[in-house]
């Protein structure tokens, strides 16, 4: 993939929907099946292509694009630039234009005051170009709490059609 130092992507429960890709910081991917959310865990400091190649490879499998998905980055430290944060826009609005059905909501999760700064500057990066589905929290319950009032929504009155 991307970067000589790419390492291993660990599932911690066995997913034939995302590929087995190599990062260089550890990132786990479960499915949350009673929830119908993926979740990932980022541990250590996130890079540039670390952050591309999740973003590009994460939701492959059309079934994973409707899971909402919650990023946890709590205790993860960043290895990127603003400059950078301005690629992984450029990234998802790529992916936006040839992925159908649209990706479902996504929230993060940041406690370190240099990554959630950063986090906030994407999401407002994607807002500006009409991606208005990703979120950045400091508190896990807060995103959770956003995740499922959304994913509440998202299926509210489906079966009255």
């Amino acid at each position: 993939m991307r970067g000589a130092g790419a390492a291993r992507w660990l599932c911690l429960h066995t997913l034939t929907l995302v590929p087995t890709i190599n990062y260089a910081v550890a990132i786990t991917l479960e499915r949350d099946d009673r929830r119908r959310w993926l979740v990932a865990r980022v541990v250590g400091t996130l890079t540039l292509d670390d952050a591309l190649a999740f973003i590009e490879s994460v939701r492959v499998a059309p079934v994973t694009l409707t899971w909402p998905l919650l990023f946890d980055a709590r205790s993860a430290k960043s290895g990127v630039t603003d400059a950078d944060v301005g690629r992984l826009i450029e990234a998802l609005a790529r992916l936006r234009n040839t992925r159908r059905p649209p990706r479902a909501h996504a929230a993060m999760v940041a406690d370190d005051d240099v990554l959630y700064a950063q986090c906030l500057l994407y999401e407002t990066g994607l807002v500006q170009i009409g991606v208005r589905t990703i979120r950045v929290f400091r508190r896990l319950p807060d995103a959770e709490r956003w995740l499922n009032i959304l994913s509440a929504a998202r299926h509210f009155g489906a079966d009255l059609i």
